[in-house]
């Protein structure tokens, strides 16, 4: 008994590899992966390669349409960096520099009021209201002179 197949088995698989063959031609333009497949296993066969030499181009042309269309999406990102981010970006560093220049602008530090201090239990002191301001710093020079 022979193993070959009846002409008419093989008429079909070559029908179907056909079709296969069609859809790679239909879905090679969307799929650059697919593309970069087909062009590394016809690289690697000569025979298929000139079988179906309008599919290895037409690979070829998919990979290369891809790059073009990356390096354009990339330039597009540049530019939308640029305008949205890069004013940003000024903005912090304006801040920055104002910080170090509103510090410049302070007076001296010997012109500046001491700082209110606290007693030592860590409630500030309250002065008596009752009495006029001028009687009681009097008292309290003569509190500090007893």
């Amino acid at each position: 008994m022979s193993l070959a197949r009846p002409p008419y088995q093989r008429h079909g698989v070559s029908r179907e590899e056909e079709k296969l063959w069609i859809g790679f031609y239909q879905r090679i333009h969307r799929d650059p992966v697919l593309a970069s497949e087909l062009l590394a296993l016809m690289k690697a066969d000569a025979v298929m390669r000139r079988e179906h030499l309008a599919l290895y181009l037409c690979c070829r042309e998919s990979l290369r349409i891809a790059q073009q269309r990356l390096w354009r999406d990339q330039q597009i990102a540049r530019v939308l960096k640029q305008v949205f981010i890069g004013p940003w970006r000024a903005l912090r560093r304006l801040c920055r520099r104002s910080g170090t220049i509103a510090v410049q602008c302070l007076p001296e530090s010997s012109q500046l009021p001491p700082p209110a201090c606290a007693s030592r239990s860590g409630t500030p002191k309250r002065a008596d209201k009752s009495k006029p301001v001028s009687a009681r710093n009097g008292q309290a020079r003569t509190g500090d002179q007893a």
